[in-house]
């Protein structure tokens, strides 16, 4: 687990410290510096009420970063109250908190699944996996079969063709088409009837 970030504060040497609404206002005209004095102002106070709430250092990191990204963006419209902006940024911080709250709660999580429920993702996907491998063999065990029961299977198997229409595209007779999918399926049933 990361430690909190330190923040520090600028030392202003021998200027006086302007106010929250100085440094804002200069904010909006994109000065930067003023920004970032702003910034190391309240930045240790709003991190520290997301942290409160979240009990998460990199959530609540975020959402402090969320709460200055919105007071550059609005530095000529945050309110001050006696002079200060700490309770627009405290009130800005709490609807970001509520909103990473919600968000983190709509998350699915794993952790959350109980251990049959786990266990029967887990044998899905088990399965899903060997059904794969079994498919591809059997692709490759059509593809050493003749080619014309190679275009019957895939006619009928795979595109769910009648077999008439397969007779009628391959040129050849019904019964030829069954006797030749019924090698295919001999072929494949003594090659893999055991694996399924």
């Amino acid at each position: 687990m990361r430690s909190a970030p330190v923040y520090t504060h600028l030392v202003m040497g021998e200027t006086e410290r302007r106010s929250d609404r100085e440094l804002l206002d200069a904010s909006s005209r994109r000065n930067e510096h003023a920004f970032w004095e702003f910034y190391h102002r309240h930045a240790e106070v709003v991190f520290a009420a997301a942290l409160d709430e979240l009990a998460d250092e990199d959530e609540a990191q975020e959402v402090a970063q969320h709460v200055f990204e919105t007071a550059w963006r609005k530095a000529s419209k945050v309110r001050m109250v006696a002079g200060s902006a700490e309770a627009w940024l405290m009130l800005t911080c709490r609807n970001l908190v509520a909103n990473k709250k919600r968000s983190l709660q709509r998350r699915p999580s794993v952790e959350g699944l109980d251990d049959a429920a786990a266990s029967m993702l887990e044998t899905r996907t088990a399965q899903r996996a060997r059904d794969q491998q079994l498919l591809a063999q059997v692709e490759d065990e059509i593809a050493g079969m003749p080619v014309l029961d190679q275009h019957v299977y895939r006619a009928v198997l795979v595109e769910g063709r009648s077999y008439e229409e397969t007779a009628a595209s391959l040129e050849i007779s019904v019964p030829s088409v069954g006797k030749r999918l019924h090698r295919v399926r001999a072929r494949i049933r003594d090659r893999f009837g055991d694996e399924r």
